[in-house]
């Protein structure tokens, strides 16, 4: 593990132990949020000498760090087939749907990241990944004046910030695409309540 592991890890016993966190100089909410339901699913099922959560998780950190990343990858790869699915089913293409699972696996780098490490960046993958499943589905939709695409949007637009400021450009989208202002005003509201 390393040091934003073990910082996330801190922060993730410290939900679960009702106190406040002390990393807030990024968001990584969502990232300690997982951790937190990891940590306290690992310690229920997990606990044979009944020891306490927190002294439990110190002892043993890369045991909990190792359970997390394992769940953010379970998390990933089945809205990685979650994404194929919805765009073979939308666009009729097969094509379509490669490139879309395909396009994290074109650098290394990325793959590090994604794929082995406990950090904001895999869940802004997942975040990304149902925020692009939603803009087919709104795409694709006979009825875009619905209102559950002005939430979907602004439940996800909320979780990805709430991960990392990065996904700030992908705020601009739904205000280009919803129709009428009023929508557009409910996005944003709901965007900053998310959050």
């Amino acid at each position: 593990a390393n040091d934003p592991e073990y910082i996330y890890l801190i922060n993730a016993v410290a939900i679960c132990d009702g106190k406040s966190v002390g990393h807030i100089d990024n968001p990584g909410t969502t990232v300690m949020q997982i951790e937190a339901l990891t940590i306290c699913f690992t310690h229920l099922f997990s606990n044979p000498n009944q020891t306490t959560l927190v002294t439990q998780v110190l002892k043993n950190p890369d045991k909990f760090i190792e359970v997390t990343r394992i769940v953010i990858l379970v998390m990933n790869s089945l809205i990685l087939l979650l994404l194929g699915f919805v765009a073979i089913k939308k666009t009729d293409s097969i094509w379509v749907a490669l490139l879309l699972q395909t396009a994290i696996f074109i650098t290394p780098n990325t793959l590090n990241h994604l794929w082995t490490k406990v950090s904001p960046e895999p869940i802004l993958f997942f975040v990304t990944c149902l925020y692009v499943i939603t803009i087919l589905l709104f795409y694709f939709a006979k009825e875009k004046q619905n209102y559950k695409y002005v939430i979907y949007f602004a439940l996800l637009t909320g979780a990805g910030l709430g991960t990392k400021a990065t996904f700030l450009p992908l705020v601009i989208f739904p205000l280009i695409v919803l129709p009428t202002y009023k929508r557009k005003f409910l996005y944003v509201i709901g965007a900053v309540v998310s959050f």
